[in-house]
């Protein structure tokens, strides 16, 4: 299948930044390969601009590599900028109507992701200890190495489960989850409830 012109600028940018970072980072082919849990041509086809990679999978480079996925995708913005504008860009949604929009990110080696997700009623947010969210696996959202989230409710009720606590939070309310424990996130009523959540990966705290 041919490729758009904006699926031939996102492949360049993926492949740039990922050979970048992996030379940056002194890693091997191999070694980001290995430490990833990503076959090695896959690695290679992705900067070889010949890979459409899933979001697992650049999930997986990004926790190697100590970035955020955002910085896998996007040019580094020009130097001496105060302000950058920067593009929200819907990450993932499912058939129920859950959808998880990426508004921004902070950078590239710390590490902190705003997004604004809506879940759907059947539909479940999880992430196992030491992970944040990213990738869809069925109804069930998982992804790559982080150190908890905020949460602010924006409408509809949110039940948060950390480990064996959980709490249901109101619009308006908002809570800090840490991530050295599984989370759950999933709508409390019968309707979906949105939501805003700052992820926090590397060395950022809740």
């Amino acid at each position: 299948m041919r490729r758009s012109a904006a699926e031939r600028e996102l492949a360049a940018a993926l492949s740039s930044r990922v050979r970048e970072w992996r030379l940056a980072r002194r890693l091997s082919l191999d070694a980001l390969a290995r430490r990833s849990g990503i076959a090695k041509g896959t690695v290679v086809a992705i900067e070889r601009q010949a890979a459409n990679p899933s979001l697992r999978i650049l999930c997986r480079l990004a926790a190697v590599l100590s970035l955020p996925v955002a910085a896998l995708l996007e040019a580094a913005p020009p130097p001496g900028r105060a302000i950058e504008r920067v593009a929200a860009r819907t990450r993932w949604r499912t058939a129920r109507g859950s959808e998880a929009v990426l508004l921004a990110a902070s950078g590239e080696r710390t590490t902190v992701e705003l997004w604004s997700c809506r879940i759907a009623p059947g539909d479940t947010f999880a992430a196992a200890r030491g992970d944040t969210f990213a990738a869809a696996r069925g109804d069930t959202f998982a992804a790559a190495r982080g150190a908890g989230e905020l949460v602010a409710v924006v409408r509809g009720q949110l039940r948060v489960t950390a480990g064996e606590e959980t709490a249901i939070l109101k619009p308006g309310e908002a809570a800090r989850v840490a991530g050295d424990r599984r989370r759950r996130y999933a709508a409390a009523g019968r309707g979906a409830v949105a939501l805003a959540m700052a992820v926090l990966e590397g060395g950022a705290r809740p």
